[in-house]
């Protein structure tokens, strides 16, 4: 049997390497997303910091017109976040959450195919300050292997066991429920500077 020159020994291990890799970041992919969502908005204590200030204020146009909505928090609401990755179903995964209860949240979703026909709704949020009652369709941006898409939604007015339940309605019609384990912090409103 005739022995592999060191060259292609060297070539095989390269692809091999780079196949693993790939599939390694393939199958990862929901976790690197999660990891990315806290570089790119907050980690659980930089959300609380900065909600906590008094001069804090949460702000999303409302159905992306002109017209913005902005909230200053009281201490009777909840800081939520959470950064847990939770598998929606069909390949959609919700991988972090920040938000103001009785008024609203942003969640991360990540998906393997266009999230823009996702829609999520918030159990228990039908009362909510914010008048924006599911996610809007909004265009996903590319992520590693798929699409990420951050929707703001109506908060809950309160987090039962820590859970926030969402109902979710996948592009195809299907509807189903997932629980995504939240931190529910009080507020307490600091002084601060802006």
């Amino acid at each position: 049997m005739r022995r592999l020159s060191k060259g292609w020994r060297n070539f095989i291990i390269l692809v091999l390497i780079l196949a693993l890799g790939t599939g390694g970041a393939y199958a990862l992919a929901p976790w690197i997303e999660s990891l990315q969502f806290r570089w790119d908005y907050y980690n659980q204590a930089g959300w609380l910091q900065y909600i906590n200030r008094m001069d804090a204020w949460f702000y999303h146009p409302v159905d992306y017109t002109t017209l913005d909505v902005t909230y200053t928090p009281t201490e009777q609401n909840l800081a939520l976040y959470s950064n847990q990755v939770i598998d929606l179903g069909q390949g959609y995964f919700v991988t972090g959450l920040f938000g103001v209860s009785d008024w609203m949240m942003c969640v991360n979703v990540y998906g393997r195919k266009d999230t823009r026909d996702l829609v999520l709704l918030a159990q228990g949020s039908e009362n909510s300050a914010y008048p924006q009652k599911e996610s809007p369709s909004r265009y996903p941006w590319d992520a590693l292997f798929g699409y990420r898409n951050l929707l703001p939604m109506a908060a809950p007015k309160t987090v039962e066991n820590g859970e926030i339940t969402l109902t979710v309605t996948f592009p195809n019609g299907e509807s189903v429920t997932r629980t995504v384990p939240v931190s529910a912090e009080p507020l307490h409103p600091q002084p601060g500077e802006w």
